[in-house]
């Protein structure tokens, strides 16, 4: 059952997500915006999860042995990739999210479509916003926490910046973040099969 999950708001539910973890030296980059955000405009949120990704797939709950079967399977038989980006945008609404936008390709849009088609269905209350044909693969930089005296600062500190990045992708995981909590369940490296 696929559902706008992640639009009630209600973060102190427990949600799983199907991820992609980025290499170390875009790691270390975003983490570096996370502390920057929150020294310079008190942006906190993000740092619920601490793990710079872009999500796949959302759900409340997975039959996670499932899961880790067919998660298994896709990474081995999927060879690390590279994604790139470029600029800054904000989800709007009452709860703004700030991201950086992945450059759509069709590999990346082929390797959606497929842990859509086979993780979408072990799910509990999936968000309908990961949905092939919704889905906006990105890198989130603020959330939950974004006002407008911190939209202000992000664009006083972030406008400048180019964010044309090309990202070594090696490795999916399952992130599960309960309340203010976020802990990766499990990763699969790419291509080791």
């Amino acid at each position: 059952m696929v559902e706008n999950y992640m639009e009630t708001g209600r973060y102190d539910l427990q949600v799983y997500a199907v991820v992609a973890l980025l290499d170390e030296i875009t790691t270390a980059k975003v983490k570096s915006i996370w502390s920057q955000l929150d020294v310079e405009c008190g942006l906190k949120a993000v740092n619920a999860t601490p793990f710079p990704h872009f999500s796949f797939n959302i759900a409340q709950s997975y039959d996670l042995d499932e899961l880790d079967a067919r998660l298994s399977k896709i990474a081995s038989q999927t060879a690390p990739f590279t994604v790139r980006t470029t600029g800054l945008s904000i989800f709007t609404g009452t709860e703004p999210v700030v991201f950086i936008p992945l450059v759509v390709s069709q590999a990346l849009l082929s390797l959606h479509q497929r842990l859509w088609d086979e993780t979408s269905s072990l799910g509990q209350r999936v968000s309908g916003h990961y949905q092939p044909g919704h889905w906006v693969p990105h890198i989130t930089l603020a959330n939950r926490d974004v006002y407008e005296e911190g939209l202000a600062c992000i664009t006083r500190l972030l406008s400048a910046t180019a964010f044309v990045w090309e990202i070594g992708v090696s490795q999916l995981a399952v992130i599960c973040q309960k309340g203010s909590v976020g802990e990766i369940f499990k990763a699969f490296t790419l291509g080791e099969g």
